[in-house]
């Protein structure tokens, strides 16, 4: 049986013997109408028709010819008003177009609408702008911004005390231990953050902008672990920890017995009020007349003489374990508290009712 498809088909083979090829077929045709036709019945006798209500419209929707006839269409000079076709389809339809001169927008009355809608619009605008939170809010925020301040002041003495111990150049090399390194380094690092921590605080507070203060929520959160389990590590080794401190404490100590800078004297301070000691302590520390940085001193014919015992085994054996944990733990509960204020601070953000005051004309 024959299944060669007939020569008249699609499928057949050309006489150069390529295979079977589909037929082309040209683009799509449409047909389009050049114009819209709008027609609407006549009203019945005794019926009102469009506009019969409005006085100047009377007979809108009754008499076609008498709109023509009456009535003037104004519009600006945009180009969809003057094109070809808008202009063929007025002429077409008789209408009667009032002339409006190029730039001379204040000819169109819409102009003078738009101009009160924009003033109303701003006033509504800057009311809403205005708008204040709710009182918890306002405590919070009034909250983080005062905490936000002591917080800068905080890391802007951790960071610049850190790079300043680190980086200074009248102390030799060789007197800067490893813990005095790493612990110079930790103050750098948590500075740099409670820094930037602050002024994302500070800034979402102020400007009330919930993305700023979700990433404050976010970092105070990380703050706030981090002290936590530091706690933690130093009160399970707590005697480690002591040691580390000691070490730092005997570094410091040695550059300023050789710089005798004011920056490493307040840092010396600061131990001899918490431990209630002095460097060597007694005489020794009277010796080397370095007895200014000493909470407990006396005179003899003029003379100051240190009576405070030496600070470095006061350091390694009386340094609490339960002390160093309250410590930590105070830092870690005031960041948890903020952090409580930031998130209902977001909260009244996102839950306020906007409203605005009342206008008069």
């Amino acid at each position: 049986m024959n299944s060669a498809p007939p020569a008249g088909s699609a499928l057949s083979a050309p006489a150069g013997g390529v295979g079977p090829t589909t037929p082309k077929k040209g683009p799509p045709k449409f047909k389009q109408r050049q114009t819209r036709t709008f027609k609407s019945k006549a009203p019945k006798p005794g019926q009102k028709g469009f506009g019969d209500d409005i006085p100047g419209m009377e007979g809108l929707g009754t008499a076609t010819t008498a709109i023509k006839r009456t009535w003037v269409l104004q519009q600006d000079n945009d180009p969809k008003h003057t094109s070809k076709y808008t202009s063929e389809w007025l002429k077409k339809n008789k209408m009667k177009t009032l002339e409006c001169p190029s730039q001379s927008p204040d000819l169109n009355p819409i102009e003078m609408l738009w101009h009160d809608l924009k003033k109303l619009f701003g006033r509504v605008e800057a009311a809403v702008i205005i708008m204040a939170l709710g009182g918890c809010g306002q405590i919070c925020k009034w909250i983080i911004i005062l905490f936000n301040i002591l917080f800068i002041l905080v890391g802007v003495v951790l960071f610049g005390g850190g790079l300043y111990l680190r980086f200074s150049a009248n102390v030799p090399v060789d007197i800067k231990s490893n813990d005095f390194i790493v612990m110079v380094g930790l103050c750098i690092a948590i500075g740099g953050v409670i820094l930037i921590t602050s002024v994302i605080g500070d800034y979402g507070s102020c400007s009330e902008n919930k993305s700023a203060l979700s990433v404050y929520c976010s970092l105070l959160f990380l703050l706030a672990a981090v002290t936590a389990i530091g706690g933690g590590v130093a009160f399970v080794k707590n005697r480690e920890f002591s040691g580390h401190v000691a070490e730092f404490y005997a570094t410091v100590y040695t550059q300023h017995v050789l710089t005798g800078d004011v920056i490493r004297a307040f840092i010396l301070k600061l131990f001899h009020t918490a431990f209630d000691c002095c460097g060597l302590g007694g005489t020794m520390q009277t010796l080397m007349g370095a007895t200014n940085i000493c909470p407990q001193q006396t005179s003899v014919l003029g003379i100051p003489v240190s009576t405070s015992s030496s600070c470095m085994p006061l350091i390694m054996n009386d340094l609490p374990a339960s002390s160093v944990l309250t410590f930590f733990m105070v830092i870690s509960g005031t960041l948890f508290l903020v952090l409580v204020c930031s998130v209902m601070l977001c909260y009244s953000i996102k839950n306020r009712v906007y409203s605005s005051p009342p206008f008069y004309y």
